[in-house]
């Protein structure tokens, strides 16, 4: 059941006892980890806006597997494409195959989707 202490803290009713309080439409629409906190004011509204400003800004992270990313695409290339002959296909399937392998694993700040989407 939902709490509230005499300090201002408030906490949500936990469906899970070990798991962090979530929202089933957010998970199923982002799939992605999350977790629910109401912010009102005072401390937490502090801490919450500097942690979004500063992932906001971020710089993107070095990919260090990089090659060994694409040593794993190519192999599962020649693999599924060991019956094809058409080199044009196989040439453009390949390029395909590395950019999506890349920027599944690649991190991108918030600033640089913006930059990207708007050109």
């Amino acid at each position: 059941e939902a709490w509230i202490n005499s300090y201002g803290d408030w906490g949500p009713q936990r469906t899970y006892r070990f798991l962090n309080n979530w929202n089933t439409t957010i998970l199923l629409a982002t799939r992605s980890n999350h977790d629910c906190k109401l912010i009102t004011n005072g401390e937490g509204t502090k801490h919450i806006a500097w942690y979004i400003s500063s992932y906001a800004v971020k710089q993107q992270q070095h990919s260090c597997n990089t090659s060994a990313l694409l040593a794993k695409t190519i192999a599962y290339h020649r693999r599924d494409e060991a019956h094809n002959s058409d080199i044009q296909i196989l040439n453009k399937q390949l390029l395909q195959r590395c950019a999506n392998a890349l920027s599944r694993e690649q991190e991108f700040s918030a600033s640089e989707v913006v930059l990207y989407l708007m050109g």
